[in-house]
């Protein structure tokens, strides 16, 4: 998605693209944390349980802001022919 994000024939369907892999990559950050938690926990150093939960929850919550503004623009970009092999 990035490639394509990134490349000419993008077009004006880059602002869809580009906030899907913003989602992506916030969804990332917040499996890096879960996996941190994870990791620190099995080698004793947990307790910070609602430090993990809260920077997981608000990575989680900017992904799925970047989803729900993508799909905002779906209606838009069924009317341009060059974008609607994305939603196919």
């Amino acid at each position: 998605m990035k490639i394509f994000a990134e490349s000419p024939e993008a077009g004006n369907c880059r602002e869809f693209s580009f906030l899907l892999v913003s989602a992506m990559g916030k969804h990332k950050l917040a499996l890096d944390v879960w996996h941190l938690s994870i990791r620190l926990k099995e080698a004793g150093l947990g307790g910070y349980e609602d430090l993990y939960n809260g920077a997981r929850q608000k990575y989680w919550g900017a992904a799925h802001r970047r989803i729900d503004a993508a799909e905002a623009l779906i209606p838009e970009m069924m009317s341009q022919p060059h974008c609607r092999w994305l939603l196919d």
